[in-house]
């Protein structure tokens, strides 16, 4: 059985490390008192939704 310990501070860090056209890359973590829980690499686009889906009706015509 999983027995959690308490933890009385916690917190979350974001930082943008890359941005380039529509591409954004974005380290992310989170951590309590004692140590890091964790932390991973997010990547995002940004995109037009009008454009890629009038892309997507010529391509389907």
């Amino acid at each position: 059985m999983n027995n959690p310990t308490q933890c009385d501070e916690a917190g979350v860090f974001l930082l943008a490390t890359f941005l380039q056209g529509k591409l954004f890359r974005f380290k992310v973590g989170a951590f309590d008192e004692v140590d890091s829980i964790g932390e991973d690499e997010h990547l995002r686009a940004v995109i037009n939704t009008e454009l890629l889906l009038a892309g997507a009706a010529r391509h389907k015509a």
